[in-house]
């Protein structure tokens, strides 16, 4: 099928506005496309006065505007989807996505799940899942925006049987082309048709008044384009410019969006486990987070020129080095792997990283602690560690507790699903009167081939070191949008990945969109190579668009922190994140990245009921 998307401006006359999405499917006839996405709200600018002007300038579903569209769609023969504020009950609006077919008849609505700013005050988020509508072309779902800056809306979507996403944009950020559009396709290996608009985003004749009022500049009053089509590997297939109307195309198999396998051959959708996330579904009234890490954190990427039992060595003199710069966190790649990514005895493997954890933990002094991941435990399973000085601490042993000194500077707590338990005895088993230099295991939520010898862990476990909350997490576990979302609910302000990757859209977006959508400081750590070297995001203290900046200039990025990136070389590179600035969640008024997910609709996620297709 051919699939297309058009960019165009919107302005607030209604009428003018529909002779701009006419001559948009117009435009795009030309190409011969099956399907053509256009932008979110396509009949008014998303600028009112008040309620009732929103009310006054949306559309009925059966009024003069969209008969007007249907009449074009039959003349183009093709599928389209476009996006309106519609009148509702009791003088209720929302932002809805309509999909029409080649005969003009409607096939089916969806309403956004997530408002963002000012959208609040106007429009009523969906109260229901949209539907995945089966077509000749495929099995289409729809969402619009802000649904896909967070991963909950498109995931129970791709979980529900669609193969292709149609994304209606009204954005003037340009990270959601670069970062979250993309990752949306590859996080569950579905296509994505993004259409975002061009030109101001509110009625021209106030711009200089709005740009006043909520403290952007114009020039990021405007739609920032690169509307696209993306593979289900994060391949961008088409864009559009970033400022021109105009229209793209990306000829695509929908079947390819049925095979969700990794390149070990590990099921994307397989290896879930909905019970394992059931926070997600709760209220988030009741999920309170605590922050109160440093304002900043001196940290460190380690990059080896070695791999393997002979990188040991090196490691422990580039940790050394690290802390000798005044590093509080290193991040070391992962430890103990072969050229095939596999290990053949895991429990000599164990042994060996005994020996590792030991080395590593002498060169740690109280207060600083060193990433990576190894095999530890009974059974031995790979692990992501978080490593500390060697220390008496207490521990549960056997149902009776063996008492012994704490140091203040040990960790302080685990933290599960958002609450506090004291230090225990190892998330895996293991226990001994003294500490073995081990602050945290974290073992693999996810079963994956390459690991497949591996237990699981039944939890995500977040580590109080004082200055910062910290989660460490394997590289496949990293994949699965889940697994960051519980880390952040737990209350991490800090998530550690030591990377293997195994496709390009892990390092490239996957890891930089986790720590955007979830606003946590991340450190990735990867022995550089085809994917790229490894990275880090610090997080700043300006934030919430259209709050005053105190620090930076609003720079046009809705969530996406700064990034830190190592060169190619193996060596060190200090950087420091800012744990503290984790607090701050809301992306705009009214709009929590986290709490404004939409909890309500994610039985497809959290209960793996609602799939539609096999």
């Amino acid at each position: 099928m051919r699939v297309a998307v058009a960019q165009f401006g919107v302005g607030a006359d209604v009428d003018r506005n529909l002779a701009a999405c006419l001559g948009a499917l117009d435009d795009a006839v030309r190409l011969r496309p099956d399907l053509v996405v256009l932008p979110e709200f396509c009949n008014h600018a998303s600028w009112y006065e008040d309620p009732a002007h929103c009310y006054a300038v949306s559309l009925a579903i059966d009024g003069p505007f969209l008969q007007a569209v249907a009449a074009k769609v039959r003349a183009i023969k093709a599928h389209v989807v476009i996006n309106c504020t519609l009148r509702r009950e009791e003088g209720q609006c929302t932002g809805t996505s309509l999909l029409y077919g080649p005969d003009g008849a409607l096939l089916g609505t969806s309403d956004k799940q997530v408002l963002i700013g000012h959208e609040n005050e106007f429009l009523r988020k969906a109260q229901q899942p949209g539907p995945i509508v089966q077509t000749a072309l495929g099995r289409l779902g729809l969402y619009a925006c802000m649904d896909g800056v967070i991963f909950e809306t498109p995931r129970c979507l791709a979980l529900r049987g669609a193969q292709l996403l149609c994304n209606s944009l009204n954005s003037f950020a340009s990270d959601e082309g670069s970062l979250h559009v993309p990752v949306r396709a590859a996080e569950s290996k579905v296509f994505v048709a993004a259409a975002n608009k061009v030109g101001p985003l509110i009625p021209e004749a106030i711009l200089e008044q709005a740009s006043r009022q909520t403290g952007i500049p114009v020039r990021f009053l405007m739609g920032a384009g690169e509307s696209q089509i993306v593979a289900p590997d994060g391949e961008v297939l088409a864009k559009a410019s970033k400022d021109r109307e105009e229209v793209v195309c990306a000829d695509i198999d929908v079947l390819a969006a049925d095979r969700k396998d990794r390149p070990d051959g590990s099921s994307l959708f397989a290896w879930r486990r909905p019970k394992l996330y059931a926070a997600l579904a709760e209220d988030p009234a009741g999920q309170q987070q605590s922050y109160g890490g440093a304002e900043s954190v001196r940290c460190a990427l380690v990059q080896l020129a070695a791999t393997g039992a002979e990188a040991v060595a090196e490691a422990t003199a580039r940790v050394a080095e690290a802390f000798a710069d005044g590093a509080q966190l290193v991040t070391l790649p992962p430890l103990f792997f072969l050229p095939d990514q596999q290990i053949s005895a895991p429990e000599a493997a164990a042994e060996a990283s005994a020996k590792v954890i030991g080395q590593l933990a002498a060169q740690c002094s109280a207060g600083r602690y060193v990433a990576t991941t190894l095999v530890a435990g009974n059974p031995p399973r790979l692990c992501a560690a978080l490593i500390g000085a060697k220390q008496l601490q207490l521990h549960a042993v056997g149902g009776v507790d063996a008492a012994a000194e704490q140091p203040a500077t040990a960790p302080d707590a685990l933290f599960r699903d958002g609450r506090r338990h004291r230090s225990e005895a190892h998330p895996l088993g293991v226990a001994s009167e003294e500490e073995d230099g081990l602050a945290l295991l974290q073992g693999p939520l996810h079963r994956s081939e390459r690991y497949a010898w591996s237990p699981l862990a039944e939890r995500v476990e977040v580590a109080d070191l004082g200055f910062a909350r910290v989660a460490v997490l394997t590289s496949d576990d990293a994949c699965i949008p889940e697994a960051f979302r519980l880390a952040a609910l737990a209350g991490a302000d800090t998530v550690i990945v030591p990377v293997l990757p195994l496709e390009r859209w892990e390092m490239h977006t996957g890891l930089l969109e986790r720590s955007a959508e979830n606003r946590v400081n991340l450190l990735a750590s990867v022995q550089p190579g085809e994917f790229g070297a490894s990275f880090a995001t610090s997080l700043t203290e300006d934030f919430t668009v259209r709050t005053p900046w105190k620090t930076r200039p609003f720079d046009g990025l809705l969530s996406q922190p700064p990034v830190l990136r190592a060169s190619a070389e193996p060596g060190v590179t200090v950087l420091e994140i800012h744990p503290r600035w984790a607090g701050n969640k809301v992306v705009s008024r009214g709009t929590d990245l986290l709490a404004g997910r939409p909890w309500r609709l994610l039985d497809p996620i959290c209960a793996d009921k609602g799939r539609e297709q096999p």
